[in-house]
This record gives C-alpha cells, sequence and structure tokens, in this order.
C-alpha cells in the first residue's frame, strides 16, 4: 500500500500504491501512480505520473504525461508536456521546452514555455452542471504564444507573453497594471 523509494536506476521504474514517495535517478521511463503521489527525480526518457494529489520537481529528459486532482509542479521537462488535474500549480522553476498542452478547472502558471502552449480550462462544477468555472492565471512566460480557453483568464505580475495568445474567455482577461 506504501511505496518509499530512493535510489539510482540504470533503467526504467513503475512505482505504484495508495501513498507513493519516489525519489532519485531513473536511466529510463518512470511510471508513477497513486492516491497521494509525491516524485523528485531525474528521469532520462519519459515520465508518467498519475494520482489523486500529485507532487513533482526534477527533470524529464524526455515527454512527461501527468494527470491527478490536485497537482503541483516544479520541473523541466525536454519534451512534450501533457498535464492535466483539477487545480495544477506550475511553479517558476518549471521549463518546458516542448510542446506544452494543460487541461485544468484551476490552473497557476508560474512557469516558463520556450513552445506555443494549448491551455483549457475544464468545468470545475461537475459534467452534469452547465456552467463552466475554469480559472486560468499566468505569471510566467510564455515565449511563443499559443491558445488559452477557460471560463477566467488573468495575467499577473511577471507574466510575459512574447509570441501570439489567443485567448476565449466569457470576459475579457484581466491584466496586472
Amino acid at each position: 500500500i506504501t511505496v518509499d523509494y530512493s535510489g539510482d536506476v540504470a533503467g526504467n521504474g513503475e512505482f505504484s500504491g495508495a501513498t507513493v514517495d519516489v525519489s532519485g535517478s531513473f536511466g529510463g521511463d518512470l511510471e508513477v501512480s497513486g492516491a497521494a503521489t509525491e516524485i523528485n527525480a531525474e528521469v532520462g526518457e519519459d515520465l508518467e505520473a498519475s494520482g489523486g494529489a500529485v507532487e513533482i520537481s526534477g527533470s524529464v529528459g524526455g515527454n512527461a504525461e501527468i494527470s491527478g486532482g490536485a497537482v503541483d509542479i516544479n520541473l523541466q521537462v525536454a519534451g512534450r508536456s501533457e498535464i492535466s488535474g483539477g487545480a495544477v500549480d506550475v511553479s517558476s522553476g518549471s521549463v518546458f521546452s516542448g510542446d506544452v498542452e494543460i487541461a485544468a478547472g484551476a490552473l497557476e502558471f508560474a512557469g516558463h514555455a520556450n513552445q506555443a502552449v494549448d491551455i483549457e480550462g475544464n468545468n470545475r462544477e461537475g459534467i452534469f452542471r452547465r456552467r463552466d468555472r475554469s480559472e486560468i492565471e499566468i505569471s510566467g512566460i510564455l515565449d511563443a504564444g499559443g491558445t488559452i480557453c477557460a471560463h477566467e483568464v488573468r495575467f499577473l505580475n511577471g507574466a510575459e507573453v512574447n509570441g501570439p495568445l489567443t485567448v476565449l474567455a466569457d470576459d475579457e482577461p484581466d491584466y496586472a497594471a
């Protein structure tokens, strides 16, 4: 039920359990799933992480696929990133070199995306409700612009957009003074 692993692996790693805590380095792929998942790792190839609460830090040499109810990310990803969650928090230490797709009910993005982003707000009130209340906050850097679609979009202090960005929202986005 509980996994607590710390070490260095030349190849792949795969862990699952109710509570999973993984740290170290993996030369190949890393796959982690659990109700509560904490990862602090250097991954040589691809990362796949899922859980109710997911907290990730470190680096990924390939692609990253991350999903969870509550997701906290402090990660450097060389390849493509696909992130989905109810509440997603991307810290300022996060750097995405490849394409970035994020689907979230609430997103706080303070990271740095080198390629165009595709950010979609999900309905936070459940499948049977018709009103979308998704909220996206950008305080990071979007070097190549992209697309953001959500109920509410806010650009906070520190936000930087250096390419064409299309924003689809119920109201005009809020911008920091």
